[in-house]
Parts: structure tokens; sequence; C-alpha cells
């Protein structure tokens, strides 16, 4: 009788643990979901349907961390379990769409909408993937039914929303907009989106009010910070009035008088007119105006892909890689000829770490474009980051061969040879590199960080001082010169005390 009772001690106990582990395990939190969901995962006892949840669970834990590769495993691993499995394949869509493999996230959407084709998840993401896509015409639907099987939810309001202000429809796209932050106040993409919207209808103090309500809640989103300040700009540069062009007083200036770029820009409906003014406070160095003009092409013009594309270019030398790469998306959408597209698509998944889909790019590009020299030097470029170095410094050199003036392949041959710690090749095609654009940043930043390997602080120091004279912005350059005046202080102190 007390062998029963203890073993049924041990069993309640077993179950009222393993109660915990769900409990911890689907609150999804990162700070206590991870080890209840992971011994759910591996123990034998379990069944399999718990461990399926287990792995959705933690999955939804990693992409709240930004682990998305990690995701994307737990959830592989769950369908395998279960290929049915209707929240893991709406997940999994999910992360594919966001890190731009259009392809597969169709494939598990679809998959998971022909197991239930009134699953609200997988709607709202496949209408979002469409939109990303740029096929609004099937974006819509997918929206418009997701809407109305789960009306109190702010995602599809806000990618309704998001499209129509792609589209031009600025008019359209404020009341999903307003629905969606009516249903979640905080919710981000929304607010921004917004904010571009009176952006582009010329409402400055409204856009800078929302911009202001997202730095409320992220007070370091850079995005948000450099469109606040443009919006505040552009009020400024049109006479301190935050509204259409025709409410503006008539009496501002004489009519020989140059208008300041925002009235230009507000007025202008000139799409030619537009691009030169863009391109103009590019040269200055005015990102903001550059972005101001580009906004009044696509509201004119929303199928513009050199628009999209010069958006693109703007927001990469911005930083803001996610936003660029979306821009990119959509330019190679209206236009799939444009290589210039695919290469700066190339460039920013690299930067974003993305390079499996950036190796599509590559590949495409040598395929449609063989003889560019370009089209092997970003090839290249994703091979040297995915650690393929022979492959690198083949397409280097055949980027070399086919244009010996192309300064960057240079530069990035010098980082393969680097890499395989050939350091005399590496400076010798630097030199190369700096013979054919003496003023390249990139290059005399690339030969300070050997002089560094080679204890040389000093010559370091001198050559990230002269990148930077040339390029004031350029990040590795600012950093590696930090560290360096750091190594020699450091050095400096170290020598008083061995002296004194």
């Amino acid at each position: 009788m007390r062998a029963t009772i203890v073993v049924t001690a041990l069993l309640l106990s077993s179950a009222a643990a393993f109660a915990d582990d769900m409990q911890d395990c689907r609150a999804s939190d990162p700070a206590r979901s991870i080890d209840p969901c992971s011994r759910i995962i591996q123990s034998k006892a379990e069944t399999k349907a718990n461990q399926v949840i287990a792995l959705g669970s933690r999955a939804l834990v990693y992409v709240r961390k930004n682990e998305l590769d990690t995701a994307l495993k737990d959830l592989s691993r769950a369908l395998e379990l279960d290929p049915r499995y209707l929240y893991g394949l709406s997940l999994r869509g999910e992360l594919h769409q966001r890190t731009g493999r259009f392809d597969r996230a169709l494939a598990d959407l679809n998959a998971a909408l022909k197991i239930d084709p009134a699953y609200y998840f997988a709607l709202a993401n496949r209408g979002y993937t469409y939109v990303r896509m740029g096929d609004y015409a099937r974006a819509t639907p997918d929206l418009d039914k997701a809407i109305t099987i789960n009306p109190s939810a702010a995602f599809p309001y806000g990618s309704r929303g998001h499209m129509h202000r792609l589209k031009g429809d600025l008019d359209r796209a404020l009341p999903d907009l307003n629905k969606a932050i009516a249903l979640s106040p905080q919710y981000i993409f929304a607010l921004m989106e917004r904010g571009d919207t009176y952006q582009a209808k010329g409402e400055y103090d409204l856009a800078a009010a929302d911009y202001a309500r997202v730095l409320a809640i992220q007070p370091n989103n850079a995005v948000a910070q450099e469109r606040q300040r443009a919006a505040i700009a552009l009020k400024q540069a049109s006479g301190g009035v935050s509204s259409a062009p025709a409410q503006r007083p008539s009496v501002a200036t004489a009519p020989s008088t140059p208008q300041p770029p925002g009235i230009q820009i507000a007025q202008e409906t000139d799409i030619a007119k537009l691009f030169s003014i863009a391109e103009t406070q590019y040269r200055k160095g005015d990102l903001d105006g550059t972005m101001a003009a580009l906004d009044r092409i696509t509201a004119i013009d929303a199928n513009n892909a050199k628009a999209f594309q010069y958006k693109g270019e703007v927001l990469l030398r911005k930083g803001d890689l996610e936003q660029a790469a979306f821009h990119f998306d959509h330019s190679i959408k209206l236009n799939p000829d444009s290589i210039d597209a695919y290469i700066l698509r190339c460039a920013t998944l690299i930067d974003l770490g993305r390079l499996e889909a950036a190796m599509l790019d590559g590949e495409h590009l040598v395929r449609v474009a063989a003889k560019d020299a370009r089209s092997y030097n970003f090839r290249g470029l994703v091979r040297l980051h995915q650690g393929q170095l022979k492959g690198a410094l083949d397409d280097f050199d055949l980027a070399i061969t086919m244009n010996p003036a192309a300064g960057y392949a240079y530069e990035n041959r010098a980082l393969a040879h680097k890499s395989m710690g050939n350091r005399d090749l590496a400076l010798a095609d630097l030199s190369r590199a700096l013979s054919v654009n003496s003023k390249s940043a990139r290059a005399l930043t690339f030969r300070a960080q050997i002089y560094i390997v080679d204890g040389d602080l000093d010559r370091a120091i001198a050559e990230f001082k002269q990148a930077l004279a040339i390029d004031p912005n350029f990040k590795p350059a600012q950093l590696g010169l930090q560290s360096a005046l750091v190594s020699k202080s450091m050095s400096q102190i170290d020598k008083v005390r061995v002296n004194g």
C-alpha cells in the first residue's frame, strides 16, 4: 500500500512539474520560457503533440529575441513532427517573408491555407507578403478577408494602409492606419506609416507628432528621429505652414526669389524636375531633402521603379537596411530588368547577413549581366562572407580582368587575401585600389586595419584620419581610429609603468 502511495505521489509530482513547464513555456517570455520548453522538447516521455507546441513556443521566444535562424530551426523540427501544424507553417512563412525569401514564405502560407482557408494568421501574413512583393492585386483580398475574420487585429489594417501608401492612395491609407493605431496604440509600424503618409501629404505637424509617439515608445529609434527632423525641416522650408500647397499664403516672396527646396518639392508636379532636386540634395548630403523629393515622386507615380531604387539608396546610406531592402524589392518588382537595383539589394542583403538571399541575387546578376564586372564582384562578396575564399578570389579576379579600373574589386580581393593570411597580397591590392581612386575611404580603412595587426599604430592612425578626411561619416574608419587611439594610449601607459 505504501509503495502504491509513493508511486502515485511521484506521478502527481511529475504531472504538476509538466503543467508548470508547459505554462511557463507557453508564456513566450524570453526570461523564463526557453528552459521549460527545452525540457519538454528533450523529454522522451512527452507526447509528440506537446513537443510540437513546445517547439512552436520556443520559436516565438527566439523571434522576440531576433534570433530568426534559431527560430526557423525549431519550426522546421516542429513541422517534421506534424506537417499540418498550422501555427508553425504560418510563423515560418512570416519569418521567410521577413528575410526576403518570398517563394518559401508563400509555400508555407499556401500550405497552411490549404489546411484551413480561414486561418487568420496565415491570411494576414500572405497578404503582407504580397504587399512586399508589390503584388497588390493578390494582397488586397487576403487582407480584406483577414480583417473580416478578425476585425480586432491591428496587423492587417496596418498592412493594408501601408499598401495604399505605396500605391500613392494616401486618402485610403489613413483610415486603415487610424484603425490599426486605435486597436493597438503602441503599434510602431502603423505609427511610422501614418507619419510617412502625413509627410507625403505635406501635413508636417501631424507627421512629426506620429514620429514623436514612436520615440516616446522607442527613444533610440534612429529612423523615427531622422523622419521627425525631416518633417520639422520641411515645415520650416515651406514657410512654417503644415498643409497642402493651396493653403499657403500667396505673399511669401517675390516671383524672382528662388524658393526653398521644401516649397519646390511640395508644389512641383514635374517628375524630371523632382529627380533633379533629389540629385542636387543628395550631392549636398541632404538625405532628408532627397527623400522628400523622392516621396513626392512616388506620391505622383506609385509605379516609378527608379524613385523606389533611389529611396533604397538613401535609406542604405542612412543605415536603415530593412527599409532599404524593402524599397529595392519594390523597385525590382516594378522593373525586373534593373541591374542596379539587384546590385544594391545584393549589397543590402549582405549587410543584413541574409547570405542565402544575397547569393540568389549574385547568381542572377552573373546569369543576366555576365559582361558586367559588378556581377562577379558582388557574387564574390557573398562568397567571401560565406567563407568560400577560393570562389570569392575567382570572382574578384574575373571582375578585375573585365574592368581593370574597378577599384572596388581590388578592395574586395584584398579582403579575401587578408582572410587567407596573405598580408602582402592584400596590401598590394589596396595600393592598386588607391591608384585607381586615391580618395577611397574604404581602401584606406582596410589598409589601416592591416597596419594595426602589424602593430604599427601610428601608421594606422594616420590612414584612419585620412579616410575620415574623405568621408567623415564612414563608420569603420571612425571605430578603427577610436580603437587605435585607445591602444596607443594604453601602450604609452604600459611603457611608463615599465620605465617607472
